[in-house]
């Protein structure tokens, strides 16, 4: 009933878990905010019975949502937070 949890590197992901739902990241992806640095666990679904890898589309969505948070930081905060 409760397997071993298989694990993978993964190019863009880095090292990551299989879970029932999908693959989670072991260490968690940092970004500056706010002159912050937010963590946190990226998670990428996939089928429970075919246990499927990270496909290339869920690799290029998080490498563009990355990019976006650098190249765009300024007009997020100020979207969030008008006054900061």
């Amino acid at each position: 009933m409760f397997g071993k949890k298989k694990e993978n590197i993964n190019n863009t992901f880095g090292e990551i878990v299989y879970y029932g739902t999908g693959w989670i990241t072991v260490e968690k992806l940092s970004f500056s905010l706010f002159g912050r640095a937010f963590s946190v666990c990226v998670l990428a679904r996939a089928k429970k019975d075919l246990n499927e890898a990270i496909s290339d589309l869920q690799e290029a969505a998080l490498s563009s949502s990355m990019d976006l948070i650098v190249s765009k930081k300024s007009e997020i905060e100020e979207a969030i937070y008008p006054s900061f």
